[in-house]
């Protein structure tokens, strides 16, 4: 595999913990034994069928995790001052924080390819709407400095937190005999792999994507380029063919003669005072294909969570208070 020895791609390696890497989705036909540790699809489904305390945001950080190729606290630094949606290559972006090596990276995110609990922004979405996410406290009638941050709740806490509660979350996913070999790091174990292996993902595109030093010291210049991101960020989501451009879900696609009405419950929604996300604000954009997805997902999600659930039920709550009735979101 020319991928291997030409950067240094092992710095994370720890011999004390026999980690098990946690991909993203088994094959379609794997017969898992009770033993063996579930994929990612899975466990997140299960995580937003819980009633675990922050279930919603905790299911967010993972996912972001998973696509950035992140350590497990550097969530708690993703910055949405640094967010953009690229409407070109249908992702968002934004720096993410490499502690290990005081640096930062991109990182960029897409739909899923066919999966709900795997998809950042239906994770995004359920957090931003059940716990009025995009709601932040301003001091003395100004935002503060930690206002931007994506995941409010590890705001008070040091990364090593961060880091601890996704590692327990995991842990709670998994059968209890596998429990010491599952940590935060299995995410990275598992989007590491899968890039390595991928025969479409060059060895400057692994490097990129992981936040790597290459050995000739060339992603220096490549870090940045969110070109080197969009087929290792396709195939972390599920795409086959990670050379074709990927189609997100579209308000538009309702009609529209209903564009009005889905600002309406975009705004209700995702309660929100954050400017960029209103609008007029640069976020808006994203937060148009955030409600896209809730909506393409909703037959699928009240089918498998339940009409109970809370995102399921705030969803039927909110659009029916804009006139949206639950026949209408299941078309």
């Amino acid at each position: 595999n020319d991928k291997i020895g030409k950067g240094n791609i092992d710095g994370d390696f720890d011999s004390s913990t026999n980690h098990v890497a946690i991909i993203r989705k088994h094959p379609d036909g794997t017969v898992l034994s009770e033993e063996d540790v579930p994929d990612l699809v899975t466990m997140m489904g299960e995580l937003a069928a819980s009633s675990y305390s922050n279930n919603y945001q905790l299911r967010a950080l993972i996912v972001a995790t998973w696509f950035a190729d992140g350590r497990p606290g550097e969530g708690k630094f993703f910055n949405m001052r640094t967010w953009k949606y690229d409407s070109g290559q249908n992702c968002l972006s934004g720096s993410w924080k490499d502690i290990k090596n005081c640096t930062e990276k991109k990182a960029t995110m897409c739909n899923d390819h066919e999966h709900w609990e795997t998809d950042p922004f239906d994770a995004f979405g359920d957090f931003w709407s059940t716990t009025n996410g995009l709601v932040r406290q301003a001091v003395g009638g100004r935002m503060g400095l930690k206002s931007k941050f994506a995941f409010p709740m590890c705001q008070k806490y040091t990364d090593k937190w961060t880091a601890g509660i996704i590692s327990s979350t995991l842990r709670l996913l998994v059968p209890a005999c596998q429990r010491r070999n599952v940590t935060g790091k299995s995410i990275r174990y598992g989007a590491t792999t899968k890039l390595h292996e991928h025969e479409d993902i060059t060895h400057p595109e692994l490097l990129a994507v992981g936040g790597w030093a290459a050995a000739d010291n060339s992603s220096h210049y490549t870090l940045d380029n969110i070109a080197m991101h969009m087929r290792p960020m396709r195939a972390l989501a599920g795409y086959h063919n990670v050379k074709k451009a990927h189609v997100p879900p579209t308000l538009g696609a309702i009609g529209e003669g209903a564009l009005p009405q889905m600002e309406t419950l975009a705004d209700k929604l995702y309660l929100c005072n954050l400017e960029e996300f209103k609008r007029g604000g640069h976020l808006r954009p994203l937060l148009r294909i955030v409600l896209a997805t809730n909506i393409k997902n909703f037959n699928t999600k009240l089918a498998s969570l339940g009409p109970d659930n809370v995102a399921v039920a705030r969803l039927v709550q909110v659009a029916g208070g804009c006139g949206i009735t639950l026949q209408r979101l299941k078309e």
